[in-house]
């Protein structure tokens, strides 16, 4: 294989978070005066980066239902979030509705559109979508450079001297160096800090009183380019628990670091292996290809004015061709 084709990346977009984005924040709308910003804009947004750092292949993965075994270990995960309660696109006025139906429309209409770009669309059911990146990056793909597309800072996790990630609000890429600058955690520790600190935008809850600056500043090591465990962090803290309520908090909360754990941490383990099956089937049988002529005729029926057909499938071509110009990365 050719050298520079070996280093291109392959993207992987985590759909749902790149389209709530959009769908927030795009002010586009069909020729019949509905609201079509999440369609627009989360494929003007996969194209542009496209253009950006030219992958070889590029991988869309849905989600349905979220994780089931998450649930299992607590039933709260995620229970915070309620995104149809209000409205999202802060560019329409109150007379134009912003509904749940519209966004479903919106999200079959996006699948359909996708059907006639290279892109291989991965849905499986009763899982994450952060589950199946992680799978896809760490054993599917794991000799492979990566790119993920995702504002979610879950992913910080999988950061390493292969993979980064590209943030849509800082359009930029982002890699280990950067999280460890702007953290004081390195990305091998992050999952174990989440366990300890908790997320609030999953409704985990975590050692109470316990922020990543206060984590940090007892355990430096955190931030240094070696493996903490929980066993680690528990120890030291029972062995420290003069040095202050923190340190004794943690050391009397290993049930509940345990428990995060499991939530926080992207790996296999969430999947099963009838998932698998499907995330593997989805992969090894598509067939990348541009049809041009169905996607105008698909944006035309739909009243899609504003997507420029063909720049998008220009834009895509770089899943064949081998000349590109990599996006220079962020690192503080």
């Amino acid at each position: 294989m050719n050298e520079q084709q070996n280093t291109r990346p392959i993207l992987f977009v985590d759909l749902f978070n790149v389209f709530t984005r959009q769908y927030a924040a795009h002010p586009d709308m069909t020729v019949n005066g509905s609201q079509s910003g999440g369609i627009v804009g989360t494929i003007k947004s996969i194209a542009n980066l496209c253009n950006l750092i030219k992958p070889k292949a590029v991988y869309v993965i849905w989600e349905s239902g979220g994780s089931s075994k998450r649930k299992a270990i607590m039933s709260e995960y995620k229970g915070n979030r309620n995104p149809s309660s209000k409205k999202l696109n802060r560019f329409y006025g109150e007379d134009i509705p912003d509904t749940e139906d519209n966004k479903v429309w919106q999200i079959e209409v996006l699948a359909k559109a996708l059907k006639s770009l290279p892109v291989c669309q991965v849905y499986v059911k009763n899982c994450e979508g952060d589950d199946v990146i992680a799978y896809l990056q760490k054993r599917k793909f794991h000799n492979e450079n990566c790119v993920i597309f995702s504002g979610d800072k879950d992913f910080y996790q999988l950061l390493d001297g292969r993979t980064k990630i590209y943030d849509p609000s800082k359009k930029i890429l982002l890699n280990d160096k950067y999280v460890s600058l702007q953290f004081g955690i390195t990305p091998q520790n992050f999952a174990l800090a989440k366990a300890i600190c908790g997320d609030t935008s999953d409704n985990v809850p975590g050692v109470k009183g316990v922020g990543f600056k206060t984590l940090r500043k007892l355990f430096p090591a955190l931030g240094l380019n070696q493996d903490m465990t929980i066993e680690d962090i528990v120890s030291q803290s029972r062995a420290r628990s003069d040095e202050g309520k923190g340190i004794r908090s943690i050391g009397l909360s290993e049930d509940v670091i345990r428990r995060n754990w499991k939530l926080v941490y992207l790996d296999s383990a969430m999947l099963s292996s009838d998932q698998i099956e499907k995330i593997e089937y989805a992969i090894d049988n598509h067939n990348p290809k541009i049809e041009k002529l169905t996607l105008k005729n698909f944006a035309l029926e739909h009243g899609l004015r504003s997507l420029d057909v063909d720049s998008i499938c220009v834009s895509f071509m770089c899943l064949t061709r081998l000349s590109f110009r990599p996006l220079g990365e962020q690192v503080g």
